[in-house]
């Protein structure tokens, strides 16, 4: 019996193993920039001993419990390493790929396991989507938690529990108070679907004081770290609809943004090439998940609280997506990820399956992921041209300096230098805080790092001469002999 029970977990634990490391090659061939790197640095102030973050202006949103402290805790357990940075988020990704196919397994007979080949769209991500998924600090934490809880939510209906209820109350509060994502996500389609069903299945009354509870604790941890030292955030920008002239652009930044997610890219490429016809296939998938999700919403009686939670959560995102303020950019598809996750949850859950229609989604699955997933390679120092401006603060001995925004988080992670992000523009030189340590001003510094020659002209009109200046990777190094402090 007992060596019934461990051929599973063997198994299991290679599997994870195999995939972790197959994300971790994938995550080293993304560029490491400086909202990465500011999580790291994070968390290893936390390992130092700083637990509430104190000095530190954080970002809209705290990321503390979802993002940073896993960092934390690895840094203190075995020290710092730069691999860190693809090694966590890769385990992240696989912890949300095995969640979600237990999710839709959990109840199938061995013959049904083909219904997980769903998961293929965010679980075989290519160079677009693994910028969404496989960086540091990017709500991957946050939706492994948001499927535990769910997990937590089916079980307790099965079985009940109080350690359940108990148990995803602590969750939730965890990810309440660092992403607010999961208001959308989690909390709000959890809350109205045990509303929805409250009076056939009285028991659900207590998902929803659970999660009543969990957002009354979350106010008061936010209040008790108010009593010490601790970190600040700005808050988040109120959401407001969009206007009228913005709509065509939402829609276009989400097609845009599905396309890339997908590798589905084909305008402009030759119609029988292999870009264009391997791109044309992912279209057809993205468009197959988009159809196939509104016909199961439409046509099958769904009945489960997860499937019609996951379902809400995916509509408020995509409707906040549309018809808000919140698009910005092509990089704003990672709100959209979260429609990949639990839309290919209930895809796998009640997409009818049968016959040949097994061999089918197999050699579909499989096709995609073959034409999607990049060569798996160990090799961050390439894909960072080994940090050219990093190496040339330690060859120099800087310690403590300045720099823009996008070359101050992650020159101070790769260097030993601790540098304070800054604004340069025709009324000065001034301090960014944003994802910085209100400590590294004491310190003063004698470099100052710029975008481009015409910022370097500005700092050197407010700061004097430098006695070096280096073009470094087209950046522009300063460098004064004597420390100064901005004003």
């Amino acid at each position: 019996m007992l060596q019934t029970l461990k051929r599973p977990v063997i198994h299991y634990s290679l599997c994870f193993i195999l995939l972790t490391f197959l994300y971790a090659c994938l995550a080293t061939q993304v560029p490491l920039n400086s909202d990465a790197a500011a999580t790291l640095l994070e968390a290893k102030d936390i390992a130092s001993g700083n637990i509430t973050l104190q000095d530190w202006y954080l970002s809209t949103v705290s990321f503390y419990f979802t993002e940073t402290l896993p960092y934390a805790i690895l840094i203190k357990l075995f020290g710092w390493h730069l691999s860190f940075a693809y090694l966590v988020p890769a385990i992240m990704l696989t912890t949300v790929v095995f969640l979600a196919a237990h999710l839709i397994i959990r109840h199938s007979r061995p013959s049904q396991l083909s219904r997980v080949f769903p998961l293929v769209v965010f679980a075989a991500p290519g160079f677009f989507a693994s910028h969404m998924m496989l960086v540091p600090c990017i709500h991957m934490g946050s939706y492994v938690l948001t499927l535990s809880c769910w997990w937590l939510v089916e079980t307790y209906e099965e079985h009940r529990g109080a350690w359940r209820l108990a148990l995803l109350t602590f969750f939730l509060t965890l990810t309440l108070f660092s992403d607010d994502i999961v208001r959308y996500v989690l909390l709000l389609p959890l809350v109205l679907t045990a509303l929805f069903k409250v009076r056939q299945y009285p028991h659900l009354g207590w998902i929803v004081l659970c999660s009543i509870l969990s957002l009354a604790l979350t106010k008061l941890l936010g209040f008790g770290l108010t009593l010490v030292p601790s970190f600040e955030t700005p808050g988040l920008p109120p959401l407001n609809f969009t206007s009228y002239n913005a709509i065509s652009y939402n829609l276009e930044l989400f097609l845009k943004g599905v396309l890339a997610f997908f590798g589905a890219e084909f305008f402009g490429y030759p119609i029988f090439s292999w870009h264009g016809l391997s791109r044309l296939f992912h279209a057809g998938i993205a468009l197959a998940f988009f159809g196939m999700l509104y016909w199961i919403a439409r046509y099958r009686h769904i009945r489960d609280t997860l499937s019609i939670g996951s379902l809400l959560g995916i509509s408020i995102i995509l409707g906040a997506y549309l018809l808000s303020n919140l698009p910005i950019d092509l990089m704003t598809t990672r709100y959209l990820v979260p429609v990949f996750i639990l839309g290919a949850l209930v895809l796998g859950r009640h997409f009818p399956l049968a016959g040949w229609a097994y061999g089918l989604s197999a050699c579909l699955a499989l096709l995609y992921a073959a034409t999607n997933i990049g060569l798996p390679k160990w090799d961050y120092t390439t894909t960072n041209r080994n940090f050219p401006l990093a190496q040339a603060l330690n060859q120099h001995g800087l310690n403590n300096g300045y720099a823009t925004f996008w070359n101050a988080n992650l020159n101070a992670l790769v260097s030993r230098a601790e540098i304070s992000p800054v604004i340069i523009d025709s009324s000065g030189i001034r301090y960014f805080d944003w994802l910085a340590k209100s400590n590294w001003k004491k310190n003063g510094g004698n470099f100052l790092i710029c975008d481009s020659e015409e910022q370097a002209g500005l700092a050197i009109s407010h700061l004097g001469e430098p006695n070096k200046k280096y073009v470094i990777d087209g950046k522009i190094l300063l460098i004064w002999e004597t420390s100064f402090n901005l004003n």
